[in-house]
């Protein structure tokens, strides 16, 4: 039964998630249930942070626990539905996010970042030398000033394996320096090989408009 080949019919891309082999099905919306098997923080987690054993996410409360370690590694254990929640770019100008982050095939969808006076904004604030891979964010909306992107408002240094990034219906908003999937790089973006698909747009102030 912890087994998600089990539970196929079931909708585990927003309503239900597991761990496969892990845990049983646990409604994403709710707190894991006690008994479970499955971690509700960072603290309790699968995985210790490091490149070959990275933290292991289910939960909103442990994606959003990634700005307390930036210089970790994570990965992806289901798909993460924010269902509109306000999201906190992780990593800024003077503590970058370093580590890694693997979306192992699954999805985050549905956040919001309403910073339209604020520089460096997206799901990383600002990134240096990471890897982030694997991943596909939906129906996001994200508003800043300038250096403004769905996966990183900035990308310094060598970001590594930049790879498989999927940005899909995803609104954003600034006044210069916006992109799909980085704001603005300041640094060389290596094994790139990322999809922007959908409805998505771009504007900014001065209205011109893209689509993506």
């Amino acid at each position: 039964l912890r087994s998600a080949s089990t539970f196929k019919n079931w909708d585990t891309s927003s309503t239900w998630s597991l761990v496969d082999g892990k845990t049983y099905p646990y409604l994403v919306e709710l707190p894991i249930p006690e008994g479970i098997n499955g971690p509700d923080s960072i603290a309790e987690q699968q995985g210790t942070g490091t490149l070959e054993d990275p933290y292991i996410i289910v939960t909103k409360k442990q994606l959003r626990a990634i700005g307390n370690e930036v210089n970790a590694y994570y990965r992806l254990g289901t798909n993460i539905n924010m269902a509109g929640e306000e999201w906190n770019p992780v990593g800024t100008t003077q503590v970058p996010f370093t580590g890694g982050f693997d979306g192992a095939g699954y999805t985050i969808s549905n956040f919001a970042i309403t910073r339209s006076a604020v520089n460096n904004v997206g799901f990383f604030g600002v990134v240096k030398d990471a890897a982030v891979k694997d991943i596909t964010f939906d129906s996001i909306k994200v508003a800043g000033k300038s250096y403004v992107g769905v996966v990183a408002g900035l990308v310094q240094g060598n970001a590594w394996n930049l790879n498989n990034i999927h940005v899909v219906n995803t609104d954003i908003t600034a006044v210069s320096y916006a992109g799909g999937l980085a704001g603005l790089n300041q640094g060389t973006i290596l094994g790139i090989n990322t999809k922007e698909e959908g409805d998505g747009v771009v504007t900014y102030k001065n209205n011109f408009v893209a689509t993506s």
